[in-house]
């Protein structure tokens, strides 16, 4: 599967051996599947014999919607998708696309629903062969010890704390920018947002009053303006990132900019934080060490 992430989808089947075997019944599985209720729905577009089981995350349902099913499918597996309750549509509709496009019925399974009760059936069912999951490092401990009941193959992609490191020699007026798009980006909700800075010495406080400048001319706004960056997912992902800024003001590192809930209008109609840049951020801080998934940096 990871050798096929990132290929085109016409390259994607040549990365891969032929798997044979025979059909079985992918509507048992969906029936399997069908106690959600209202609060979980099963969309089957498909199924060969070896079901491959994807928990897709929130911060980019489409891109890894489209890399985590091609390779499965092409090495010939059923794949049975369960992406994030925040953003369910995105799968849903490349699903019917893909019925669309001819894969046969039972070939992609969606299944919606919350993690709790739909995330937590799917790896239990005996029916899963392979299982790959992107989230956090607390439900990825769930998704692993419900995995190792079954001795389910797992990979995981639990975040990061991506750094930028930044040399003696770097042209400053290429690398500020590429800096502040990298943790801008989608809010900051991006498993390889560069939010850690390492910088020479001898550039530290010339680079933090270039980022200070570059960070205060960002511009946050709704989606159909032109701006640098959008909103926070949900209320629950503000109060995550608000408590972390907090949590450094308290552990005494320097707030250079931002550092709060943006407010007024439009800000008030969605989870807008400002772009917050820390300075003399210390190591064992946790501000530098967990992954806060929101528009943070630090030097």
């Amino acid at each position: 599967m990871m050798a096929s992430r990132g290929r085109t989808l016409r390259r994607a089947p040549s990365g891969h051996r032929q798997v044979k075997g025979k059909r079985s019944e992918s509507r048992r599985f969906a029936r399997a599947l069908g106690h959600f209720g209202s609060k979980g729905l099963v969309d089957t577009i498909g199924a060969l014999t070896n079901f491959t089981m994807l928990g897709i995350p929130w911060n980019a349902p489409g891109p890894m919607t489209v890399f985590n099913t091609a390779a499965p499918i092409a090495a010939g597996n059923t794949v049975v998708l369960k992406p994030a309750e925040d953003a369910p549509l995105t799968a849903l509709y490349l699903a019917r696309l893909a019925q669309e496009a001819g894969i046969p019925s039972g070939v992609l399974n969606i299944v919606t629903g919350y993690g709790t009760e739909a995330g937590a059936a799917l790896p239990a069912h005996p029916g899963i062969r392979k299982l790959s999951f992107t989230g956090s490092p607390a439900t990825g401990t769930a998704v692993m010890e419900a995995c190792a009941r079954n001795l389910i193959p797992l990979q995981l992609e639990l975040g990061g704390k991506s750094p930028q490191i930044v040399l003696p020699d770097a042209d400053l007026a290429k690398a500020v920018p590429a800096i502040v798009r990298s943790i801008v980006m989608n809010s900051g909700q991006v498993c390889a947002a560069g939010s850690r800075v390492l910088v020479h010495s001898s550039l530290h406080d010339q680079l933090v009053s270039l980022l200070a400048d570059s960070f205060r001319s960002v511009r946050v706004g709704l989606w159909d303006q032109p701006v640098d960056m959008g909103p926070l997912i949900n209320a629950r992902q503000e109060r995550r990132v608000l408590d972390y800024l907090a949590l450094g003001r308290e552990e005494g590192a320097e707030v250079v900019v931002g550092g709060g809930k943006l407010t007024g209008e439009p800000y008030d109609r969605g989870y807008f934080v400002e772009p917050t840049l820390f300075n003399r951020v210390k190591p064992e801080m946790r501000i530098a060490q967990e992954e806060i998934f929101g528009p943070c940096c630090r030097c």
